[in-house]
C-alpha cells in the first residue's frame, strides 16, 4: 500500500525540521508573515531590517546568509547588496600571520 499525500508531507516536513540550522526555529520570517522578505528593486525594507535586528539569532542568520551567494532577500538584517560587500570586503583583508615582518638574511 502507497502512503497517502498527508503521510508523505508530514514526513517531508519532519526531514526538513531536521536539517534546518537550529536557529531557523527562532528567526523573524516565520513572525511576521506581513513584512517582505524579498523586496524587489527600488523597494522600501527598513522595517524589515528593524525587526531583524531584534533577533537574538541575527548573527546566525546573516552568517549564513554572507557564506552562501545564491541567497537573495533580508537575512540577519542585512540585504544582499550589503553581503556582496562584506563579502569582497572579507577577501581584501590581509590574515594577521601575514603581518609580519620576514627574517633577512645574513
Amino acid at each position: 500500500m502507497t502512503p497517502g499525500r498527508d503521510t508523505i508531507v508530514d514526513e517531508l516536513t519532519a526531514l526538513i525540521e531536521r536539517v534546518r540550522p537550529a536557529w531557523h526555529r527562532d528567526a523573524a520570517f516565520p513572525e511576521h508573515p506581513e513584512l517582505n522578505w524579498f523586496p524587489g528593486h527600488g523597494q522600501t525594507f527598513d522595517r524589515e531590517l528593524e525587526v531583524c535586528r531584534a533577533y537574538l539569532v541575527r548573527d546566525d542568520c546573516a552568517a549564513e546568509a554572507i557564506a552562501d551567494a545564491s541567497m537573495h532577500g533580508i537575512w540577519g538584517a542585512t540585504t544582499a547588496p550589503a553581503r556582496k560587500r562584506l563579502r569582497r570586503d572579507e577577501r581584501n583583508v590581509i590574515p594577521a600571520e601575514s603581518t609580519t615582518v620576514p627574517p633577512t638574511a645574513c
